[in-house]
């Protein structure tokens, strides 16, 4: 890729190329054009409110997940 003629040409490199593979038209689409995340969130790297929020949304799913097992083995 060359930004002036003077500058020696370059190839430019699809970073996420070899992570994703899409398998279809559509979702190269999203990718690239919409610009669809192809690396999850480090949750670390988000600011404290956020963290809270997701700790507290992935505890209560847990949470959750063994209330709704806990009756299913003390109902039967």
């Amino acid at each position: 890729m060359r930004i002036h003629e003077t500058q020696a040409s370059r190839e430019v490199r699809d970073p996420y190329a070899e992570e994703t593979n899409s398998f279809n038209d559509l979702t190269e689409y999203n990718r690239t054009v919409l610009g669809v995340a192809a690396k999850r969130a480090d949750l670390g790297a988000m600011p404290k409110p956020v963290r809270f929020f997701a700790y507290f949304f992935y505890g209560f799913l847990i949470l959750a997940f063994l209330a709704f097992v806990l009756t299913l083995i003390y109902k039967s």
